[in-house]
């Protein structure tokens, strides 16, 4: 399992045994930052989808300006946390750096969100997201909520605490895959189950491929171009 758990994250994190948590004897396939990230996009993916779960015409529409700018500053703990600690200016922790990943995913996901319901056939494509600030607040609130929960019980859960997030992160990588298939004609959505489970089965095996090669590609930067230092490394 902790092999599995290598590989899905190999192409995409550092893997330093230090900054990742550790549940059930095995250590998360991702650092605390992006374990943090993934978990924000797929729990705002949850909430968002509840709250719209009853709603007769979905928004397929991006957030207005002023909710973009609120968003984009839901970045800013996460860059602050980690160019400081990589220059030494201060300390951080695994907590820390969890607490930072997790608004930056709940960015994205809100981003992402509309992108996703656009693609149904109850979806009005001029209809923003997050039109009323109740719904902001009510899904900050939920995905906070379940982002803390996951901090202080992801010791009790064992096992099941690394492959949610492993879960998470084929979430993030189908959802991109989807978007992107469905901007040809030929892979949009037809309505009907058979078809989505095929779209969802074809970007699912994409995603493996995807992370297979980027960590063939991380193998081969280490080797070509590092030196054979891995990054952890130069990080450490």
């Amino acid at each position: 399992m902790q092999a599995f758990l290598r590989f899905m994250g190999h192409g995409f994190c550092h893997q330093i045994p230090s900054r990742c948590f550790e549940s059930g004897g095995l250590v998360f396939s991702v650092c605390a930052r992006d374990t943090g990230i993934y978990l924000g996009f797929f729990f705002t993916l949850l909430v968002m989808f509840i709250i719209h779960a009853r709603v007769k015409i979905k928004p397929g529409d991006l957030p207005s300006w002023r909710y973009l700018i609120v968003l984009a500053l839901f970045v800013v703990p996460l860059a602050f946390d980690g160019l400081s600690s990589y220059l030494g200016i201060r300390s951080t922790t695994n907590v820390i750096r969890y607490l930072t990943g997790l608004p930056t995913g709940i960015a994205a996901g809100t981003v992402i969100t509309p992108l996703l319901f656009v693609l149904r056939k109850d979806a009005d494509p001029k209809k923003k997201i997050l039109s009323k600030p109740s719904t902001f607040v009510i899904q900050l609130i939920a995905t906070l909520v379940l982002g803390l929960a996951f901090l202080f019980g992801y010791p009790y859960l064992g096992v099941v605490s690394p492959f949610l997030v492993v879960v998470a992160f084929l979430t993030i990588v189908v959802s991109i895959n989807l978007i992107l298939f469905t901007l040809s004609k030929r892979f949009y959505p037809r309505h009907t189950w058979k078809h989505w489970l095929l779209l969802l089965a074809l970007c699912l095996v994409l995603a493996f491929v995807e992370i297979a090669v980027f960590g063939e590609l991380r193998d081969l930067m280490v080797l070509t171009v590092m030196g054979g230092h891995d990054f952890s490394y130069f990080m450490q």
